[in-house]
């Protein structure tokens, strides 16, 4: 079985344009102005994906009332031919209703492959982050630990790290480095 997210062209188009620079400094800013993009077009899509939606239920209500206009001529005839034979206006809002109901299932099968597009590079955009702010991490736990060894020492002993601010210094080194900050 295929893995479909190698089937997405925006997704395979940004693995081809990402590959081997995603530890570049401004690897975070293209894959952040592709992310702009994408949801640029999943709001296009759905308003897109909306107008289709109103103009088949006018469709759908437009066929219903020819289908129920020929079911009442055949009553009123009793004739044997088929309510949909050789009726030209039956037929063509059934056309319509098929154009109308192939676009919209293209608006959501668009939708899907945009979604998936952006989850993609969500998660593109995260390991840029921790590729270009891997090599500063050494530094800033350096700089913790002294933090640390200052205040024990300032205070003689008095004040030991506890696991709260151990909690607060993790998070902030995180927030720093995929930077959520900024």
């Amino acid at each position: 079985m295929a893995n479909l997210l190698f089937e997405n062209p925006i997704v395979v188009a940004a693995i081809d344009a990402f590959n081997g620079r995603l530890g570049d400094p401004d690897a975070v800013g293209a894959v952040q102005d592709l992310i702009y993009l994408v949801r640029a077009e999943i709001r296009v899509n759905a308003a897109h994906f909306a107008e289709a939606e109103a103009q088949l239920a006018v469709a759908r209500r437009r066929y219903l009332e020819a289908l129920l206009e020929a079911a009442l001529a055949l009553a009123r005839a009793e004739d044997d031919v088929a309510a949909g034979d050789g009726n030209p206006e039956l037929d063509a809002r059934r056309a319509a209703y098929a154009e109308l109901l192939d676009g919209a299932c293209h608006a959501l099968e668009l939708h899907l492959v945009l979604r998936q597009a952006l989850e993609f590079l969500l998660v593109l955009r995260a390991a840029a982050y921790a590729r270009a702010r891997a090599p500063l991490l050494p530094g800033v736990l350096a700089a913790a630990a002294a933090a640390y060894a200052i205040a024990y020492a300032a205070t003689g002993g008095a004040v030991v790290p506890r696991a709260a601010s151990l909690v607060r210094v993790a998070v902030l080194l995180m927030c720093f480095l995929f930077g959520f900050l900024g």
